[in-house]
Order: structure tokens, then C-alpha cells, then sequence
């Protein structure tokens, strides 16, 4: 449903959730692929705390493609 969603409306980031494998997945490559678009694969975590530390990675890329120079302004 989320690549439907995606399909119908003009995005700069798409951001999703998938297992590891199967059938989601395999849409998902598919989907990138045709839109020539980049995927960008983060794990979830089992503990609450590793998943805290990945928050800001994912953050921080979000901004470089919306808005480069937004880490200089802070």
C-alpha cells in the first residue's frame, strides 16, 4: 500500500518500513529501480537505545537532500 501511496504523489523522500526479505522487499528494489531511485536500508533494533542511536543518522540524511545547508544554520 505505501508504494501505491508513493506511486500517486510527487515525493523527494519515501520512507517505509519492510522485512528483510520476501515479497515487500523484492517490490520495494522494483520500485526504486523504475524510478531510478536510491534505496537506503536501516535494521531496527531489538533494543529501544540502539534504535535512539540510528534516529539521528536517518535525521541527518533526510536534511542533506531537503536542505543541505541545514546542520551549518544550527
Amino acid at each position: 500500500e505505501n508504494i501505491s501511496f508513493a506511486k500517486k504523489h510527487d515525493y523527494d523522500i519515501f520512507v517505509t518500513a519492510t522485512r528483510t526479505k520476501g515479497g515487500t522487499t523484492a517490490e520495494l528494489a522494483d520500485f526504486t529501480n523504475k524510478e531510478n531511485a536510491e534505496i537506503i536500508w536501516f535494521q531496527k533494533e531489538d533494543c529501544e537505545a540502539k534504535n535512539k542511536l540510528i534516529a539521528p543518522e536517518l535525521f541527518s540524511l533526510v536534511i542533506k537532500d531537503i536542505a543541505p545547508d541545514f546542520e551549518k544554520s544550527i
